[in-house]
């Protein structure tokens, strides 16, 4: 009886602690900057099942200074804030889903810098 007490006060502390490495780790990724929340943010928001702040980067996607503002604040509060509406149960998936996202976002990025760099050599050709 004393050796199955001991063993759940074990299973009790191991557990904590593996908590307190998994809240570490997903605390540090939750407060890295977010490329994808950046340059692609309506798509970003709607893709990490935050719909009303979707909606509300499309509408400020049109105004040409707070765009910029905005997608400040959200590369750099934006996971933050989608995870703490708590629509993701699993926490590798929403890094995984991040993760994709800002892949995505500095893709599409370098993509459209890549397009500008060749139509504006060709002009000057």
């Amino acid at each position: 009886m004393a050796l199955l007490i001991v063993l759940n006060v074990l299973q009790i502390l191991i557990q904590k602690n593996m908590n307190n490495i998994i809240n570490e780790d997903s605390e540090n990724f939750i407060k890295k900057w977010s490329w994808g929340a950046f340059f692609i943010a309506a798509i970003w928001a709607f893709a990490s099942k935050s719909y009303f702040y979707g909606i509300l980067l499309l509408f400020t996607t049109l105004i040409p200074v707070v765009n910029l503002i905005v997608a400040i604040i959200f590369g750099k509060k934006g996971r933050k804030i989608v995870w703490e509406q708590k629509k993701w149960k699993d926490f590798e998936k929403f890094k995984k889903r991040q993760k994709l996202l800002d892949t995505v976002g500095y893709s599409l990025f370098l993509i459209g810098l890549a397009v500008y760099i060749i139509t504006e050599i060709i002009k000057f050709n």
